[in-house]
């Protein structure tokens, strides 16, 4: 597949879908699949444990699984976070919603809401930067479809982020009751 791709890069891509794909390379792609997620959810284990022996501290995720897709065999993104694995461990969960397109975006929430079905709290973290908010109204527009949903927000990254947005974040989460 790689010798394929690189002999020419431009020209069409080899599809394939989830079975095919875990059965790649004689079935080692999908035991390397299942090793990724193992991995991630064994580090979160041994990190969360270590912290809630010393600490009463809230745990909370910062889950990028909205930025991808599932594959057919249940909640585990492409990224190797394994969602139903992964929700034991923490208290709450920060969904990435970092989309320029509104139509994706409230895809995107309804998917992972449905996803979720209540077990955590959810606090979406919103990009507040261009281009995916470039203005009150755009942040006013991905805010208020997660905000009957959502135990509060962050929003990224306050480093990149116009003075004024500052205000606009103020508004909006007054508007939600948030």
């Amino acid at each position: 597949t790689l010798d394929h791709f690189f002999a020419d890069p431009f020209g069409r891509s080899l599809e394939l879908d989830w079975s095919a794909l875990r059965s790649a390379v004689g079935g080692e792609m999908g035991a390397y699949l299942d090793l990724r997620q193992r991995g991630i959810t064994d580090l979160l284990r041994a990190v969360t444990s270590a912290i809630r022996e010393v600490s009463p501290a809230r745990i909370a995720l910062c889950d990028f699984g909205p930025l991808y897709g599932l594959p057919p065999d249940g909640r585990a993104w492409e990224d190797g976070v394994d969602l139903a694995q992964v929700t034991r461990l923490v208290d709450e969960i920060h969904p990435t919603f970092y989309f320029t397109d509104q139509q994706l975006h409230l895809r995107k929430a309804d998917h992972y809401r449905e996803l979720l079905q209540g077990e955590l709290p959810m606090l979406p973290a919103i990009r507040a930067i261009l281009p995916q908010t470039p203005s009150a109204a755009a942040l006013r527009d991905q805010v208020l479809p997660l905000a009957p949903h959502a135990a509060g927000f962050s929003f990224y990254n306050y480093g990149f982020m116009a003075p004024q947005v500052l205000d606009w974040i103020h508004t909006t989460l007054a508007e939600v009751g948030a």
